[in-house]
């Protein structure tokens, strides 16, 4: 059973009420696993994939795997318990909608109540020891010719010797992705497509405007998302960033909100036992080392969030001249046109602090 551990104090709104999560092993686990396993050997090739380990009738894991460039070496990540999402990295979003987006006014989510359910005892006591499982686990799944491989576990995933789950109750103001706008589009579904641009007035310019203000609220406060660049999964039509739950906030730009979101960290680090602020820190170490690779972490999100306004004005074009092919159908100029408009959009939305980002960068 779960436990409710935090929970919103304002009531909700309007809007669509969205867990994250899981209930557990269904008939619908195995689809989840081909799925991300098709998506990990679309990135790394035919040698990548996502592999089930049982702990028990009730309870298993995802380990995800892929080939090293160099030789016969393969770099696990893991373990993702199956049919459900870590409390960890729940705990972690929780934070950042209420501690950093809904303060600063980021247009995302509004996270409601965070649930934790305890996981059985794990088959590891120690991150040593969890590694070499994982390892052990793997080359039991490949043939014995192949048994000599070399393993290693990314560092900076930080295999958890904690697998409790739970579920996060957030509030959208939009149920689905542009990407899914997008499949629709090239999949000739014209009327799911059409009913959702008819239903909200000048939809493709709102879009423009919300994700070029989240782009300068980033750049302003160093915050770097580091999660938005996988099929715009992490952008929903209503122009709300999620899955917030790897946001890091740059110390050297802002070190008043990184100080409060650390301390924060920390402290559910001490309550709740968990490892956070390692994974935290390597992270930061990646992102943000010093003053030119911040600059160019939080400047490059600016292109994805571009992405993503962009297709939603490719989406509203298709469903008027019902156009499936793939790719865009705008013109180089007016691209071009749209981009401009775009980072202008960007810079009215950045102080001294941001525009000094943006000459590093």
């Amino acid at each position: 059973m779960g436990r409710l551990f935090l929970a919103s104090v304002s009531p909700p709104g309007e809007g669509f009420i969205g867990p994250k999560g899981g209930l557990g092993l269904s008939p619908g686990s195995e689809s989840v696993r081909k799925l991300m396993e098709q998506r990990w050997r679309s990135l790394f090739g035919e040698d990548a994939g996502v592999l089930r380990v049982r702990m028990n009738e009730d309870r298993s894991f995802f380990i995800q795997y892929m080939p090293s460039n160099v030789g016969e070496t393969f770099e696990l990540f893991g373990p993702m318990p199956e049919g459900h999402v870590l409390f960890q990295d729940l705990l972690g979003e929780y934070r950042t909608l209420q501690g950093i987006c809904e303060p600063l006014g980021i247009r995302s989510p509004k996270a409601l109540a965070l649930l934790k359910s305890t996981a059985p005892p794990l088959p590891w006591s120690t991150t040593q020891k969890a590694k070499q499982f994982l390892s052990e686990q793997f080359l039991a799944q490949l043939p014995p010719e192949r048994h000599s491989v070399s393993i290693k576990v990314d560092p900076s995933y930080h295999p958890v010797t904690d697998l409790d789950s739970g579920l996060l109750f957030r509030q959208f103001r939009g149920a689905v992705r542009p990407q899914d706008l997008y499949d629709l589009a090239l999949a000739g579904d014209w009327g799911k497509v059409r009913k959702f641009y008819e239903s909200t007035e000048d939809y493709p310019e709102l879009m423009m405007n919300y994700l070029a203000k989240t782009g300068g609220q980033f750049i302003q406060n160093g915050i770097i998302l580091g999660q938005l660049y996988y099929d715009y999964q992490n952008i929903t039509t209503a122009g709300e960033v999620c899955d917030t739950d790897r946001i890091i906030v740059a110390p050297s730009v802002n070190p008043e909100l990184a100080l409060k979101h650390t301390s924060q960290l920390r402290q559910d680090e001490k309550t709740f036992n968990l490892d956070i602020m390692n994974s935290y820190n390597e992270r930061l170490t990646v992102m943000a080392p010093n003053d030119l690779v911040t600059a160019k972490s939080l400047v490059e999100q600016s292109y994805y969030l571009w992405d993503a306004a962009l297709r939603c004005v490719d989406i509203g074009r298709r469903a008027v001249d019902g156009t499936s092919s793939p790719g865009t159908v705008l013109s180089e100029n007016e691209i071009d046109t749209l981009r401009q408009k775009f980072c202008r959009d960007i810079a009215s939305n950045v102080g001294e602090r941001g525009r000094r980002v943006i000459q590093t960068a």
